[in-house]
């Protein structure tokens, strides 16, 4: 009779030990697909509040407005920065017939971004762009139109070096007259 009181004590444990494995399992692979779906919502909105900076902006870029406000919204995971030296723009001229080129533009272009983890989103050079696992891919294309012989090319600069993270709001102002630069 003694041997069945311990069969039923060493069942009983065992019994406990599998359950507390496999909740610890459930528990541990459940929390990190718990992080993986709110990294991914963040990345999400933030390129949602990009994709709206990069509307608001083309507004202004295209005249139609002085300045506009943007909410970006909170940030959870990562921060919001605005860079004035990133990117470049240099557009050339070339006249095939007298043999000649001409620098039309050569500016830096400047970013906002949003990063959190191995993940960014950008803004630059009116489009915004995703970056993320060793590749980069185009959310919104730049505003530009080309016909024949004629590229309108709105260029939209970022001049602010600011940071943030919590609860962020950009402010998009027009930085003196709106200017043709070629022809």
């Amino acid at each position: 009779m003694t041997d069945r009181a311990v069969s039923s004590n060493v069942g009983l444990v065992l019994l406990l030990a599998l359950t507390i494995v496999g909740a610890g399992v459930v528990v541990g692979i459940g929390g990190t697909a718990f992080d993986d779906i709110r990294h991914q919502t963040s990345v999400d909105r933030a390129e949602h509040a990009i994709t709206l900076l990069d509307a608001r902006t083309a507004v202004v870029g295209l005249g139609e407005g002085s300045t506009q406000t943007v909410r970006l919204g909170r940030t959870t995971s990562g921060d919001y920065a605005a860079e004035s030296d990133t990117g470049w723009l240099k557009i050339t001229h070339t006249n095939y017939t007298a043999g000649e080129t001409e620098t039309v533009y050569n500016e830096s272009l400047g970013s906002v971004s949003y990063r959190t983890g191995g993940t960014t989103v950008a803004y630059q050079g009116g489009g915004v762009w995703r970056h993320q696992a060793g590749g980069t891919s185009m959310v919104s294309p730049p505003e530009f139109h080309y016909r024949g012989t004629t590229l309108t090319l709105p260029v939209l600069r970022v001049r602010s070096d600011d940071a943030a993270t919590g609860e962020t709001t950009a402010t998009v102002r027009r930085d003196g007259p709106l200017t043709r630069v070629y022809p």
